[in-house]
């Protein structure tokens, strides 16, 4: 009988733990957390798109990839970001996708239709 209640008790404790935010998974040191998080990002949380573009330097490849994917299914671009791309190149493009961002949601009144123009980013393979 004790092991059975010590199962449940185990069960409730790590279906507590399932149960994470948006915000605390994208923070999340586990990279299945973080991407969790990222996917749950809905268009209305317009407070969390920061925080997946600051993803888009994670340390999992994983993570970048969904990222990525996240940004260019709500944006409709990727700014020639390649989630696979060298640290430095990576962090180019972040600055450029934080220009964006800010434009995006903050410059643009009403309307979701209208874009902003996308950045110019320099190669650094010169």
């Amino acid at each position: 009988m004790r092991l059975v209640m010590l199962g449940i008790f185990l069960l409730l404790i790590q279906g507590c733990a399932l149960h994470l935010s948006v915000d605390q998974q994208l923070s999340d040191s586990d990279p299945l957390q973080r991407i969790k998080g990222i996917r749950a990002v809905q268009d209305s949380q317009q407070e969390l798109w920061p925080r997946v573009v600051d993803l888009l330097d994670d340390e999992d490849s994983a993570v970048r990839f969904y990222a990525i994917m996240s940004l260019e299914k709500r944006f409709g671009t990727r700014l020639g970001y390649t989630y696979s791309a060298p640290s430095a190149q990576r962090r180019q493009y972040l600055e450029a996708w934080k220009s964006y961002l800010s434009q995006a949601l903050g410059g643009v009144s009403g309307s979701s239709e209208q874009k902003p123009p996308e950045p110019v980013v320099t190669s650094s393979n010169h």
